[in-house]
């Protein structure tokens, strides 16, 4: 497993770098726990590429269309083939990256929920926390708080 160094775009005098050590730990549960790796099938090339793509840019902002351009593969057939393959949507898939990628800065770091938005690739930070909920069932720092007290 390879540990990241990625730019941190915050206003913390204090950091100028942070690293990830889970990057594809998310990736690794979904290939893992997908319905046809369950059955006997394989990740096509294809697919992998595309993973480890959003993997490596789920910071940033991807759109579908720049998606399928860059992997040569009209929107409609990258939709369909990746939920096929992953169970999620590239979408999908973005959003669960960015969410166990704040958990981790909830967990180990001192950052404001503001910062760890912005560092796991959301702007609107009400956006942020509504989905955070939706996922994690619990707000940015009551997921900080049942964590750093545990730590």
């Amino acid at each position: 497993m390879s540990i990241v160094p990625l730019k941190i775009s915050c206003k913390c005098a204090f950091v100028s770098t942070l690293m990830s050590p889970f990057p594809y730990l998310l990736t690794e549960m979904i290939i893992m726990t997908s319905p046809q790796e369950a059955d006997g099938a394989f990740l096509p090339a294809h697919i992998q590429r595309i993973v480890s793509d959003l993997d490596k840019r789920f910071q940033e902002k991807i759109s579908l269309d720049d998606l399928a351009n860059q992997h040569a593969i009209s929107k409609y057939h990258l939709l369909r083939e990746y939920k096929k393959y992953t169970g999620y949507t590239p979408n999908e898939y973005v959003i669960h990256r960015r969410i166990t990628y704040a958990k981790e800065l909830l967990t180990y770091s001192d950052l404001t929920v503001g910062e760890i938005a912005s560092l796991s690739g959301m702007d609107n930070v009400s956006h942020f926390i509504h989905l955070f909920k939706q996922h994690v069932e619990m707000t940015p720092l009551a997921y900080r708080k049942k964590w750093q007290g545990i730590h």
